[in-house]
């Protein structure tokens, strides 16, 4: 896997069978560290608040943090199963994850167990065996502020450019959508990783709100790779366009656009 960081200066490519993420420099024109720390193959890594540390998810559990200029590594917190996607909460120290859990547990919010089993088989995620979880963290402090048993292993997430709703995607081709506006966020963030807040709890209605879900034909193995669109009222992947098919479900600011019904779905009117 690879991601850029926001100003576009590093790259980090993960997935080695040494368990080592590879940073970039584009300044430089060379590789600028080899991080090495996790024990497993490293599923997702991406970049933090202003691309000053990255956070990183592996099979063995772990989420490390590591100071993008330095290379310098620290565990951020370890939990039961394997983490297959991970995404930053930008403008914020939020990490959201998703594993596939070894045993049942109880959720954050409903307090009932999960107790689904959905075993899956094609090439590496022929692992994707046991309780589809997912989990938000804070990077600061390592406390895991929300947990939910799920019904399908998540193992790509893509936010919408507004940053009010959340893309994830299962292997099998089912996507939810989710509200991520009330999320706590820094306003504006601090200078230095050492100057956040963390936090201990999520407040009453902050936490993520599954608004719905629907399938996507996908002629991919697995759906890895998915993303909001331009107008934020359609999912794109690697076989094309598939629109939102609830505008309730829309990233707040197209629900504020005028629109038409043409037959490819909804689209933006001009």
């Amino acid at each position: 896997a690879l991601t850029w960081s926001s100003d576009g200066c590093r790259l980090a490519l993960s997935g080695y069978q040494d368990h080592s993420i590879v940073l970039y420099d584009r300044g430089r024109r060379g590789f600028a560290a080899v991080l090495r720390g996790h024990e497993s193959v490293v599923a997702q890594a991406m970049f933090g608040q202003g691309s000053r540390e990255l956070i990183s998810g592996s099979l063995h559990g772990i989420v490390r943090g590591w100071e993008a200029e330095t290379g310098v590594g620290r565990m951020v917190c370890k939990v039961s199963g394997e983490i297959w996607s991970l995404v930053v909460v930008p403008e914020s120290n939020l990490v959201l994850f998703s594993t596939s859990d070894d045993k049942p547990f109880v959720d954050t919010e409903s307090r009932n167990v999960n107790s689904g089993f959905h075993p899956l088989a094609s090439f590496v995620h022929a692992r994707l065996r046991g309780y589809p979880t997912m989990r938000l963290c804070d990077s600061t402090s390592g406390t895991i502020l929300w947990a939910k048993s799920y019904t399908h292993h998540i193992i790509a997430f893509s936010f919408s450019l507004d940053r009010s709703r959340l893309l994830a995607a299962s292997r099998e081709g089912n996507v939810s959508i989710w509200d991520v506006s009330a999320l706590p966020r820094d306003h504006p963030p601090p200078s230095t990783p050492d100057a956040r807040q963390p936090h201990d709890r999520l407040n009453d209605g902050c936490a993520p709100r599954l608004l719905g879900q629907f399938d996507v034909k996908t002629s991919s193995p697995v759906l890895d790779r998915i993303a909001f669109s331009t107008d934020n009222r359609a999912v794109v992947t690697c076989d094309g366009y598939t629109p939102i098919p609830s505008p309730e479900h829309w990233p707040r600011a197209a629900q504020h656009e005028d629109v038409f019904q043409s037959e490819d779905g909804v689209t933006p009117s001009s």
